[in-house]
């Protein structure tokens, strides 16, 4: 009786061996192989349509109904398997070869419409770091001209502070600089980076040269103290002191006149820069170049320069000690070491500041974590942040 009901009222949707050709049909028509008695007596089995009268519509409209459902529901919700020469082709676009120009054609157009004008200026931007990421890649290292800052930026601050070097006025050309680098917003920039090697050798002239001005302060020596406690007093190393007042050895005596430079340190890192920024309070004091991580290796976070090593040991991924002055030593002359603060995960514990031997690395991410600067500059930087020094890498 099954397999009368599905020939007889399949509507074309039988093969020609009498199954149905779609589960869903014969969901429909076994279902509908209910008990009927049109005379309103009840009974078991199929009734002809000839006994059921107009009743038989019912059921046929009925079941009409229901393949009427399932074609909409095919149309509007099933997967479009037929007709794909109208659905345009998608080329998926490898991360690696993306550029500047294909990342303006993937902007949004839902974000465009909304705010053309935000979105405008994300591919500017985006463009302009492309930009400068290739300038920082390739920066020349080396020393900086008064020339090279006029010839950057021909300005009227510059020719001033130009002459205030001629002059020796290096108050006057520190606040020049200060003022020149507070307005610049790419941070990138040749032009940036040359104004900040100047804003280091000034501030390095007043903390080691004899240089009157800054923070330094007339200090003298009291009975029973030491380099060590004038230094802890004064948040700064002993081996800047001995600089500073070009001392031939840490013995002092009461009544000994010491010029001191009082600071306020912290350091931060920028990684999309590529710099290190150190700031004595509020002012900035330096701008170092560095090289970073590979693959992202340097982590972000709050840290505290813990300990301080001159020419320090290498100790290699797979357990060996490679001492300083070897080729495999790759941590250079200087070593300060960085240990989690704050809310940074404790798990970054190895990372540190240090030297190279491959300068051509400074501005690139190749080390395996750690920050890189070249051997003179850590060695400037060893001089003068003491221990304590709180870093934050973003």
């Amino acid at each position: 009786m099954k397999t009368f009901l599905l020939k007889k009222y399949s509507f074309g949707i039988m093969n020609k061996k009498g199954f149905a050709k779609n589960q869903f049909a014969v969901y429909i028509i076994y279902m509908s192989k209910i008990r009927y008695n049109y005379s309103g007596n009840s009974g078991r089995g199929y009734y002809s349509p000839k006994k059921s009268g107009k009743n038989f519509w019912v059921f046929f409209w009925i079941v009409l109904l229901f393949f009427c459902a399932w074609g909409v529901y095919k149309l509007c919700f099933g997967k479009k398997t037929d007709n794909v020469k109208d659905v345009p082709a998608v080329v998926e676009i490898s991360t690696e070869k993306k550029s500047a120009a294909s990342d303006e054609k993937n902007v949004k157009k839902s974000d465009s419409v909304k705010n053309p004008v935000k979105t405008a200026e994300k591919v500017v931007k985006k463009v302009q770091d492309i930009e400068i990421e290739k300038d920082a890649e390739n920066y020349p290292l080396g020393a900086v001209t008064l020339e090279n800052v006029v010839k950057l930026k021909n300005t009227e601050n510059n020719k001033l502070f130009a002459k205030m070097m001629e002059d020796t006025d290096y108050q006057g050309a520190k606040l020049l600089l200060l003022k020149e680098l507070s307005i610049l917003k790419n941070k990138k920039s040749l032009y940036f980076r040359t104004l900040g090697k100047y804003l280091r050798a000034l501030n390095n002239k007043i903390l080691f040269g004899g240089v009157p001005g800054g923070k330094n302060e007339n200090y003298s020596v009291q009975s029973g103290d030491s380099l060590s406690r004038i230094a802890i007093r004064y948040n700064l190393p002993v081996t800047a002191i001995i600089e500073a007042n070009k001392l031939k050895s840490s013995t002092i005596y009461p009544g000994q006149k010491l010029r001191i430079y009082k600071g306020n340190w912290r350091i931060e890192v920028s990684k999309l820069a590529k710099l290190l920024y150190v700031y004595d309070g509020d002012d900035l004091f330096a701008i170092y170049d560095i090289g970073i991580g590979k693959e992202g290796r340097t982590p972000k976070g709050d840290f505290i320069l813990t300990d301080k090593i001159e020419h320090p040991s290498w100790y290699s991924p797979d357990g060996r000690v490679v001492p300083y002055g070897e080729k495999e030593n790759v941590l250079g002359t200087h070593w300060l070491k960085l240990e989690p603060a704050g809310n940074t995960d404790s798990a970054y514990i190895g990372y540190g500041i240090h030297g190279t031997w491959d300068e051509g690395s400074i501005t690139k991410s190749l080390s395996n974590g750690c920050i890189r600067m070249t051997n003179e500059e850590v060695a400037e930087l060893f001089k003068y942040i003491p221990r304590k020094t709180p870093v934050k890498i973003y």
